[in-house]
């Protein structure tokens, strides 16, 4: 786990995403539990959304700098060649 690694604002979700997909040159694909399907990348503004909200905690009005709550969590991961 990456001590104070995770995201706190609904941006912080999006540029993760974006990150994660190159900027959209990639394909993000959801979990089985969400169907397996791609997220296109106008999407991911609202899958971030979607994110936060079922959080039940994410409260839109709350300045960003008195966030406390982490919504997601990194960790590292190392895999042997091949």
């Amino acid at each position: 786990i990456v001590p104070r690694g995770g995201t706190k604002t609904l941006q912080q979700i999006i540029n993760q995403l974006e990150y994660l997909s190159r900027k959209g040159k990639l394909k993000l694909q959801r979990s089985a539990r969400h169907l397996d399907i791609f997220v296109p990348p106008d999407q991911m503004r609202e899958l971030a959304r979607s994110w936060v909200q079922e959080t039940g905690t994410y409260d839109e009005g709350q300045p960003d700098e008195e966030r406390q709550q982490e919504l997601t969590t990194h960790i590292i991961v190392s895999f042997p060649a091949g």
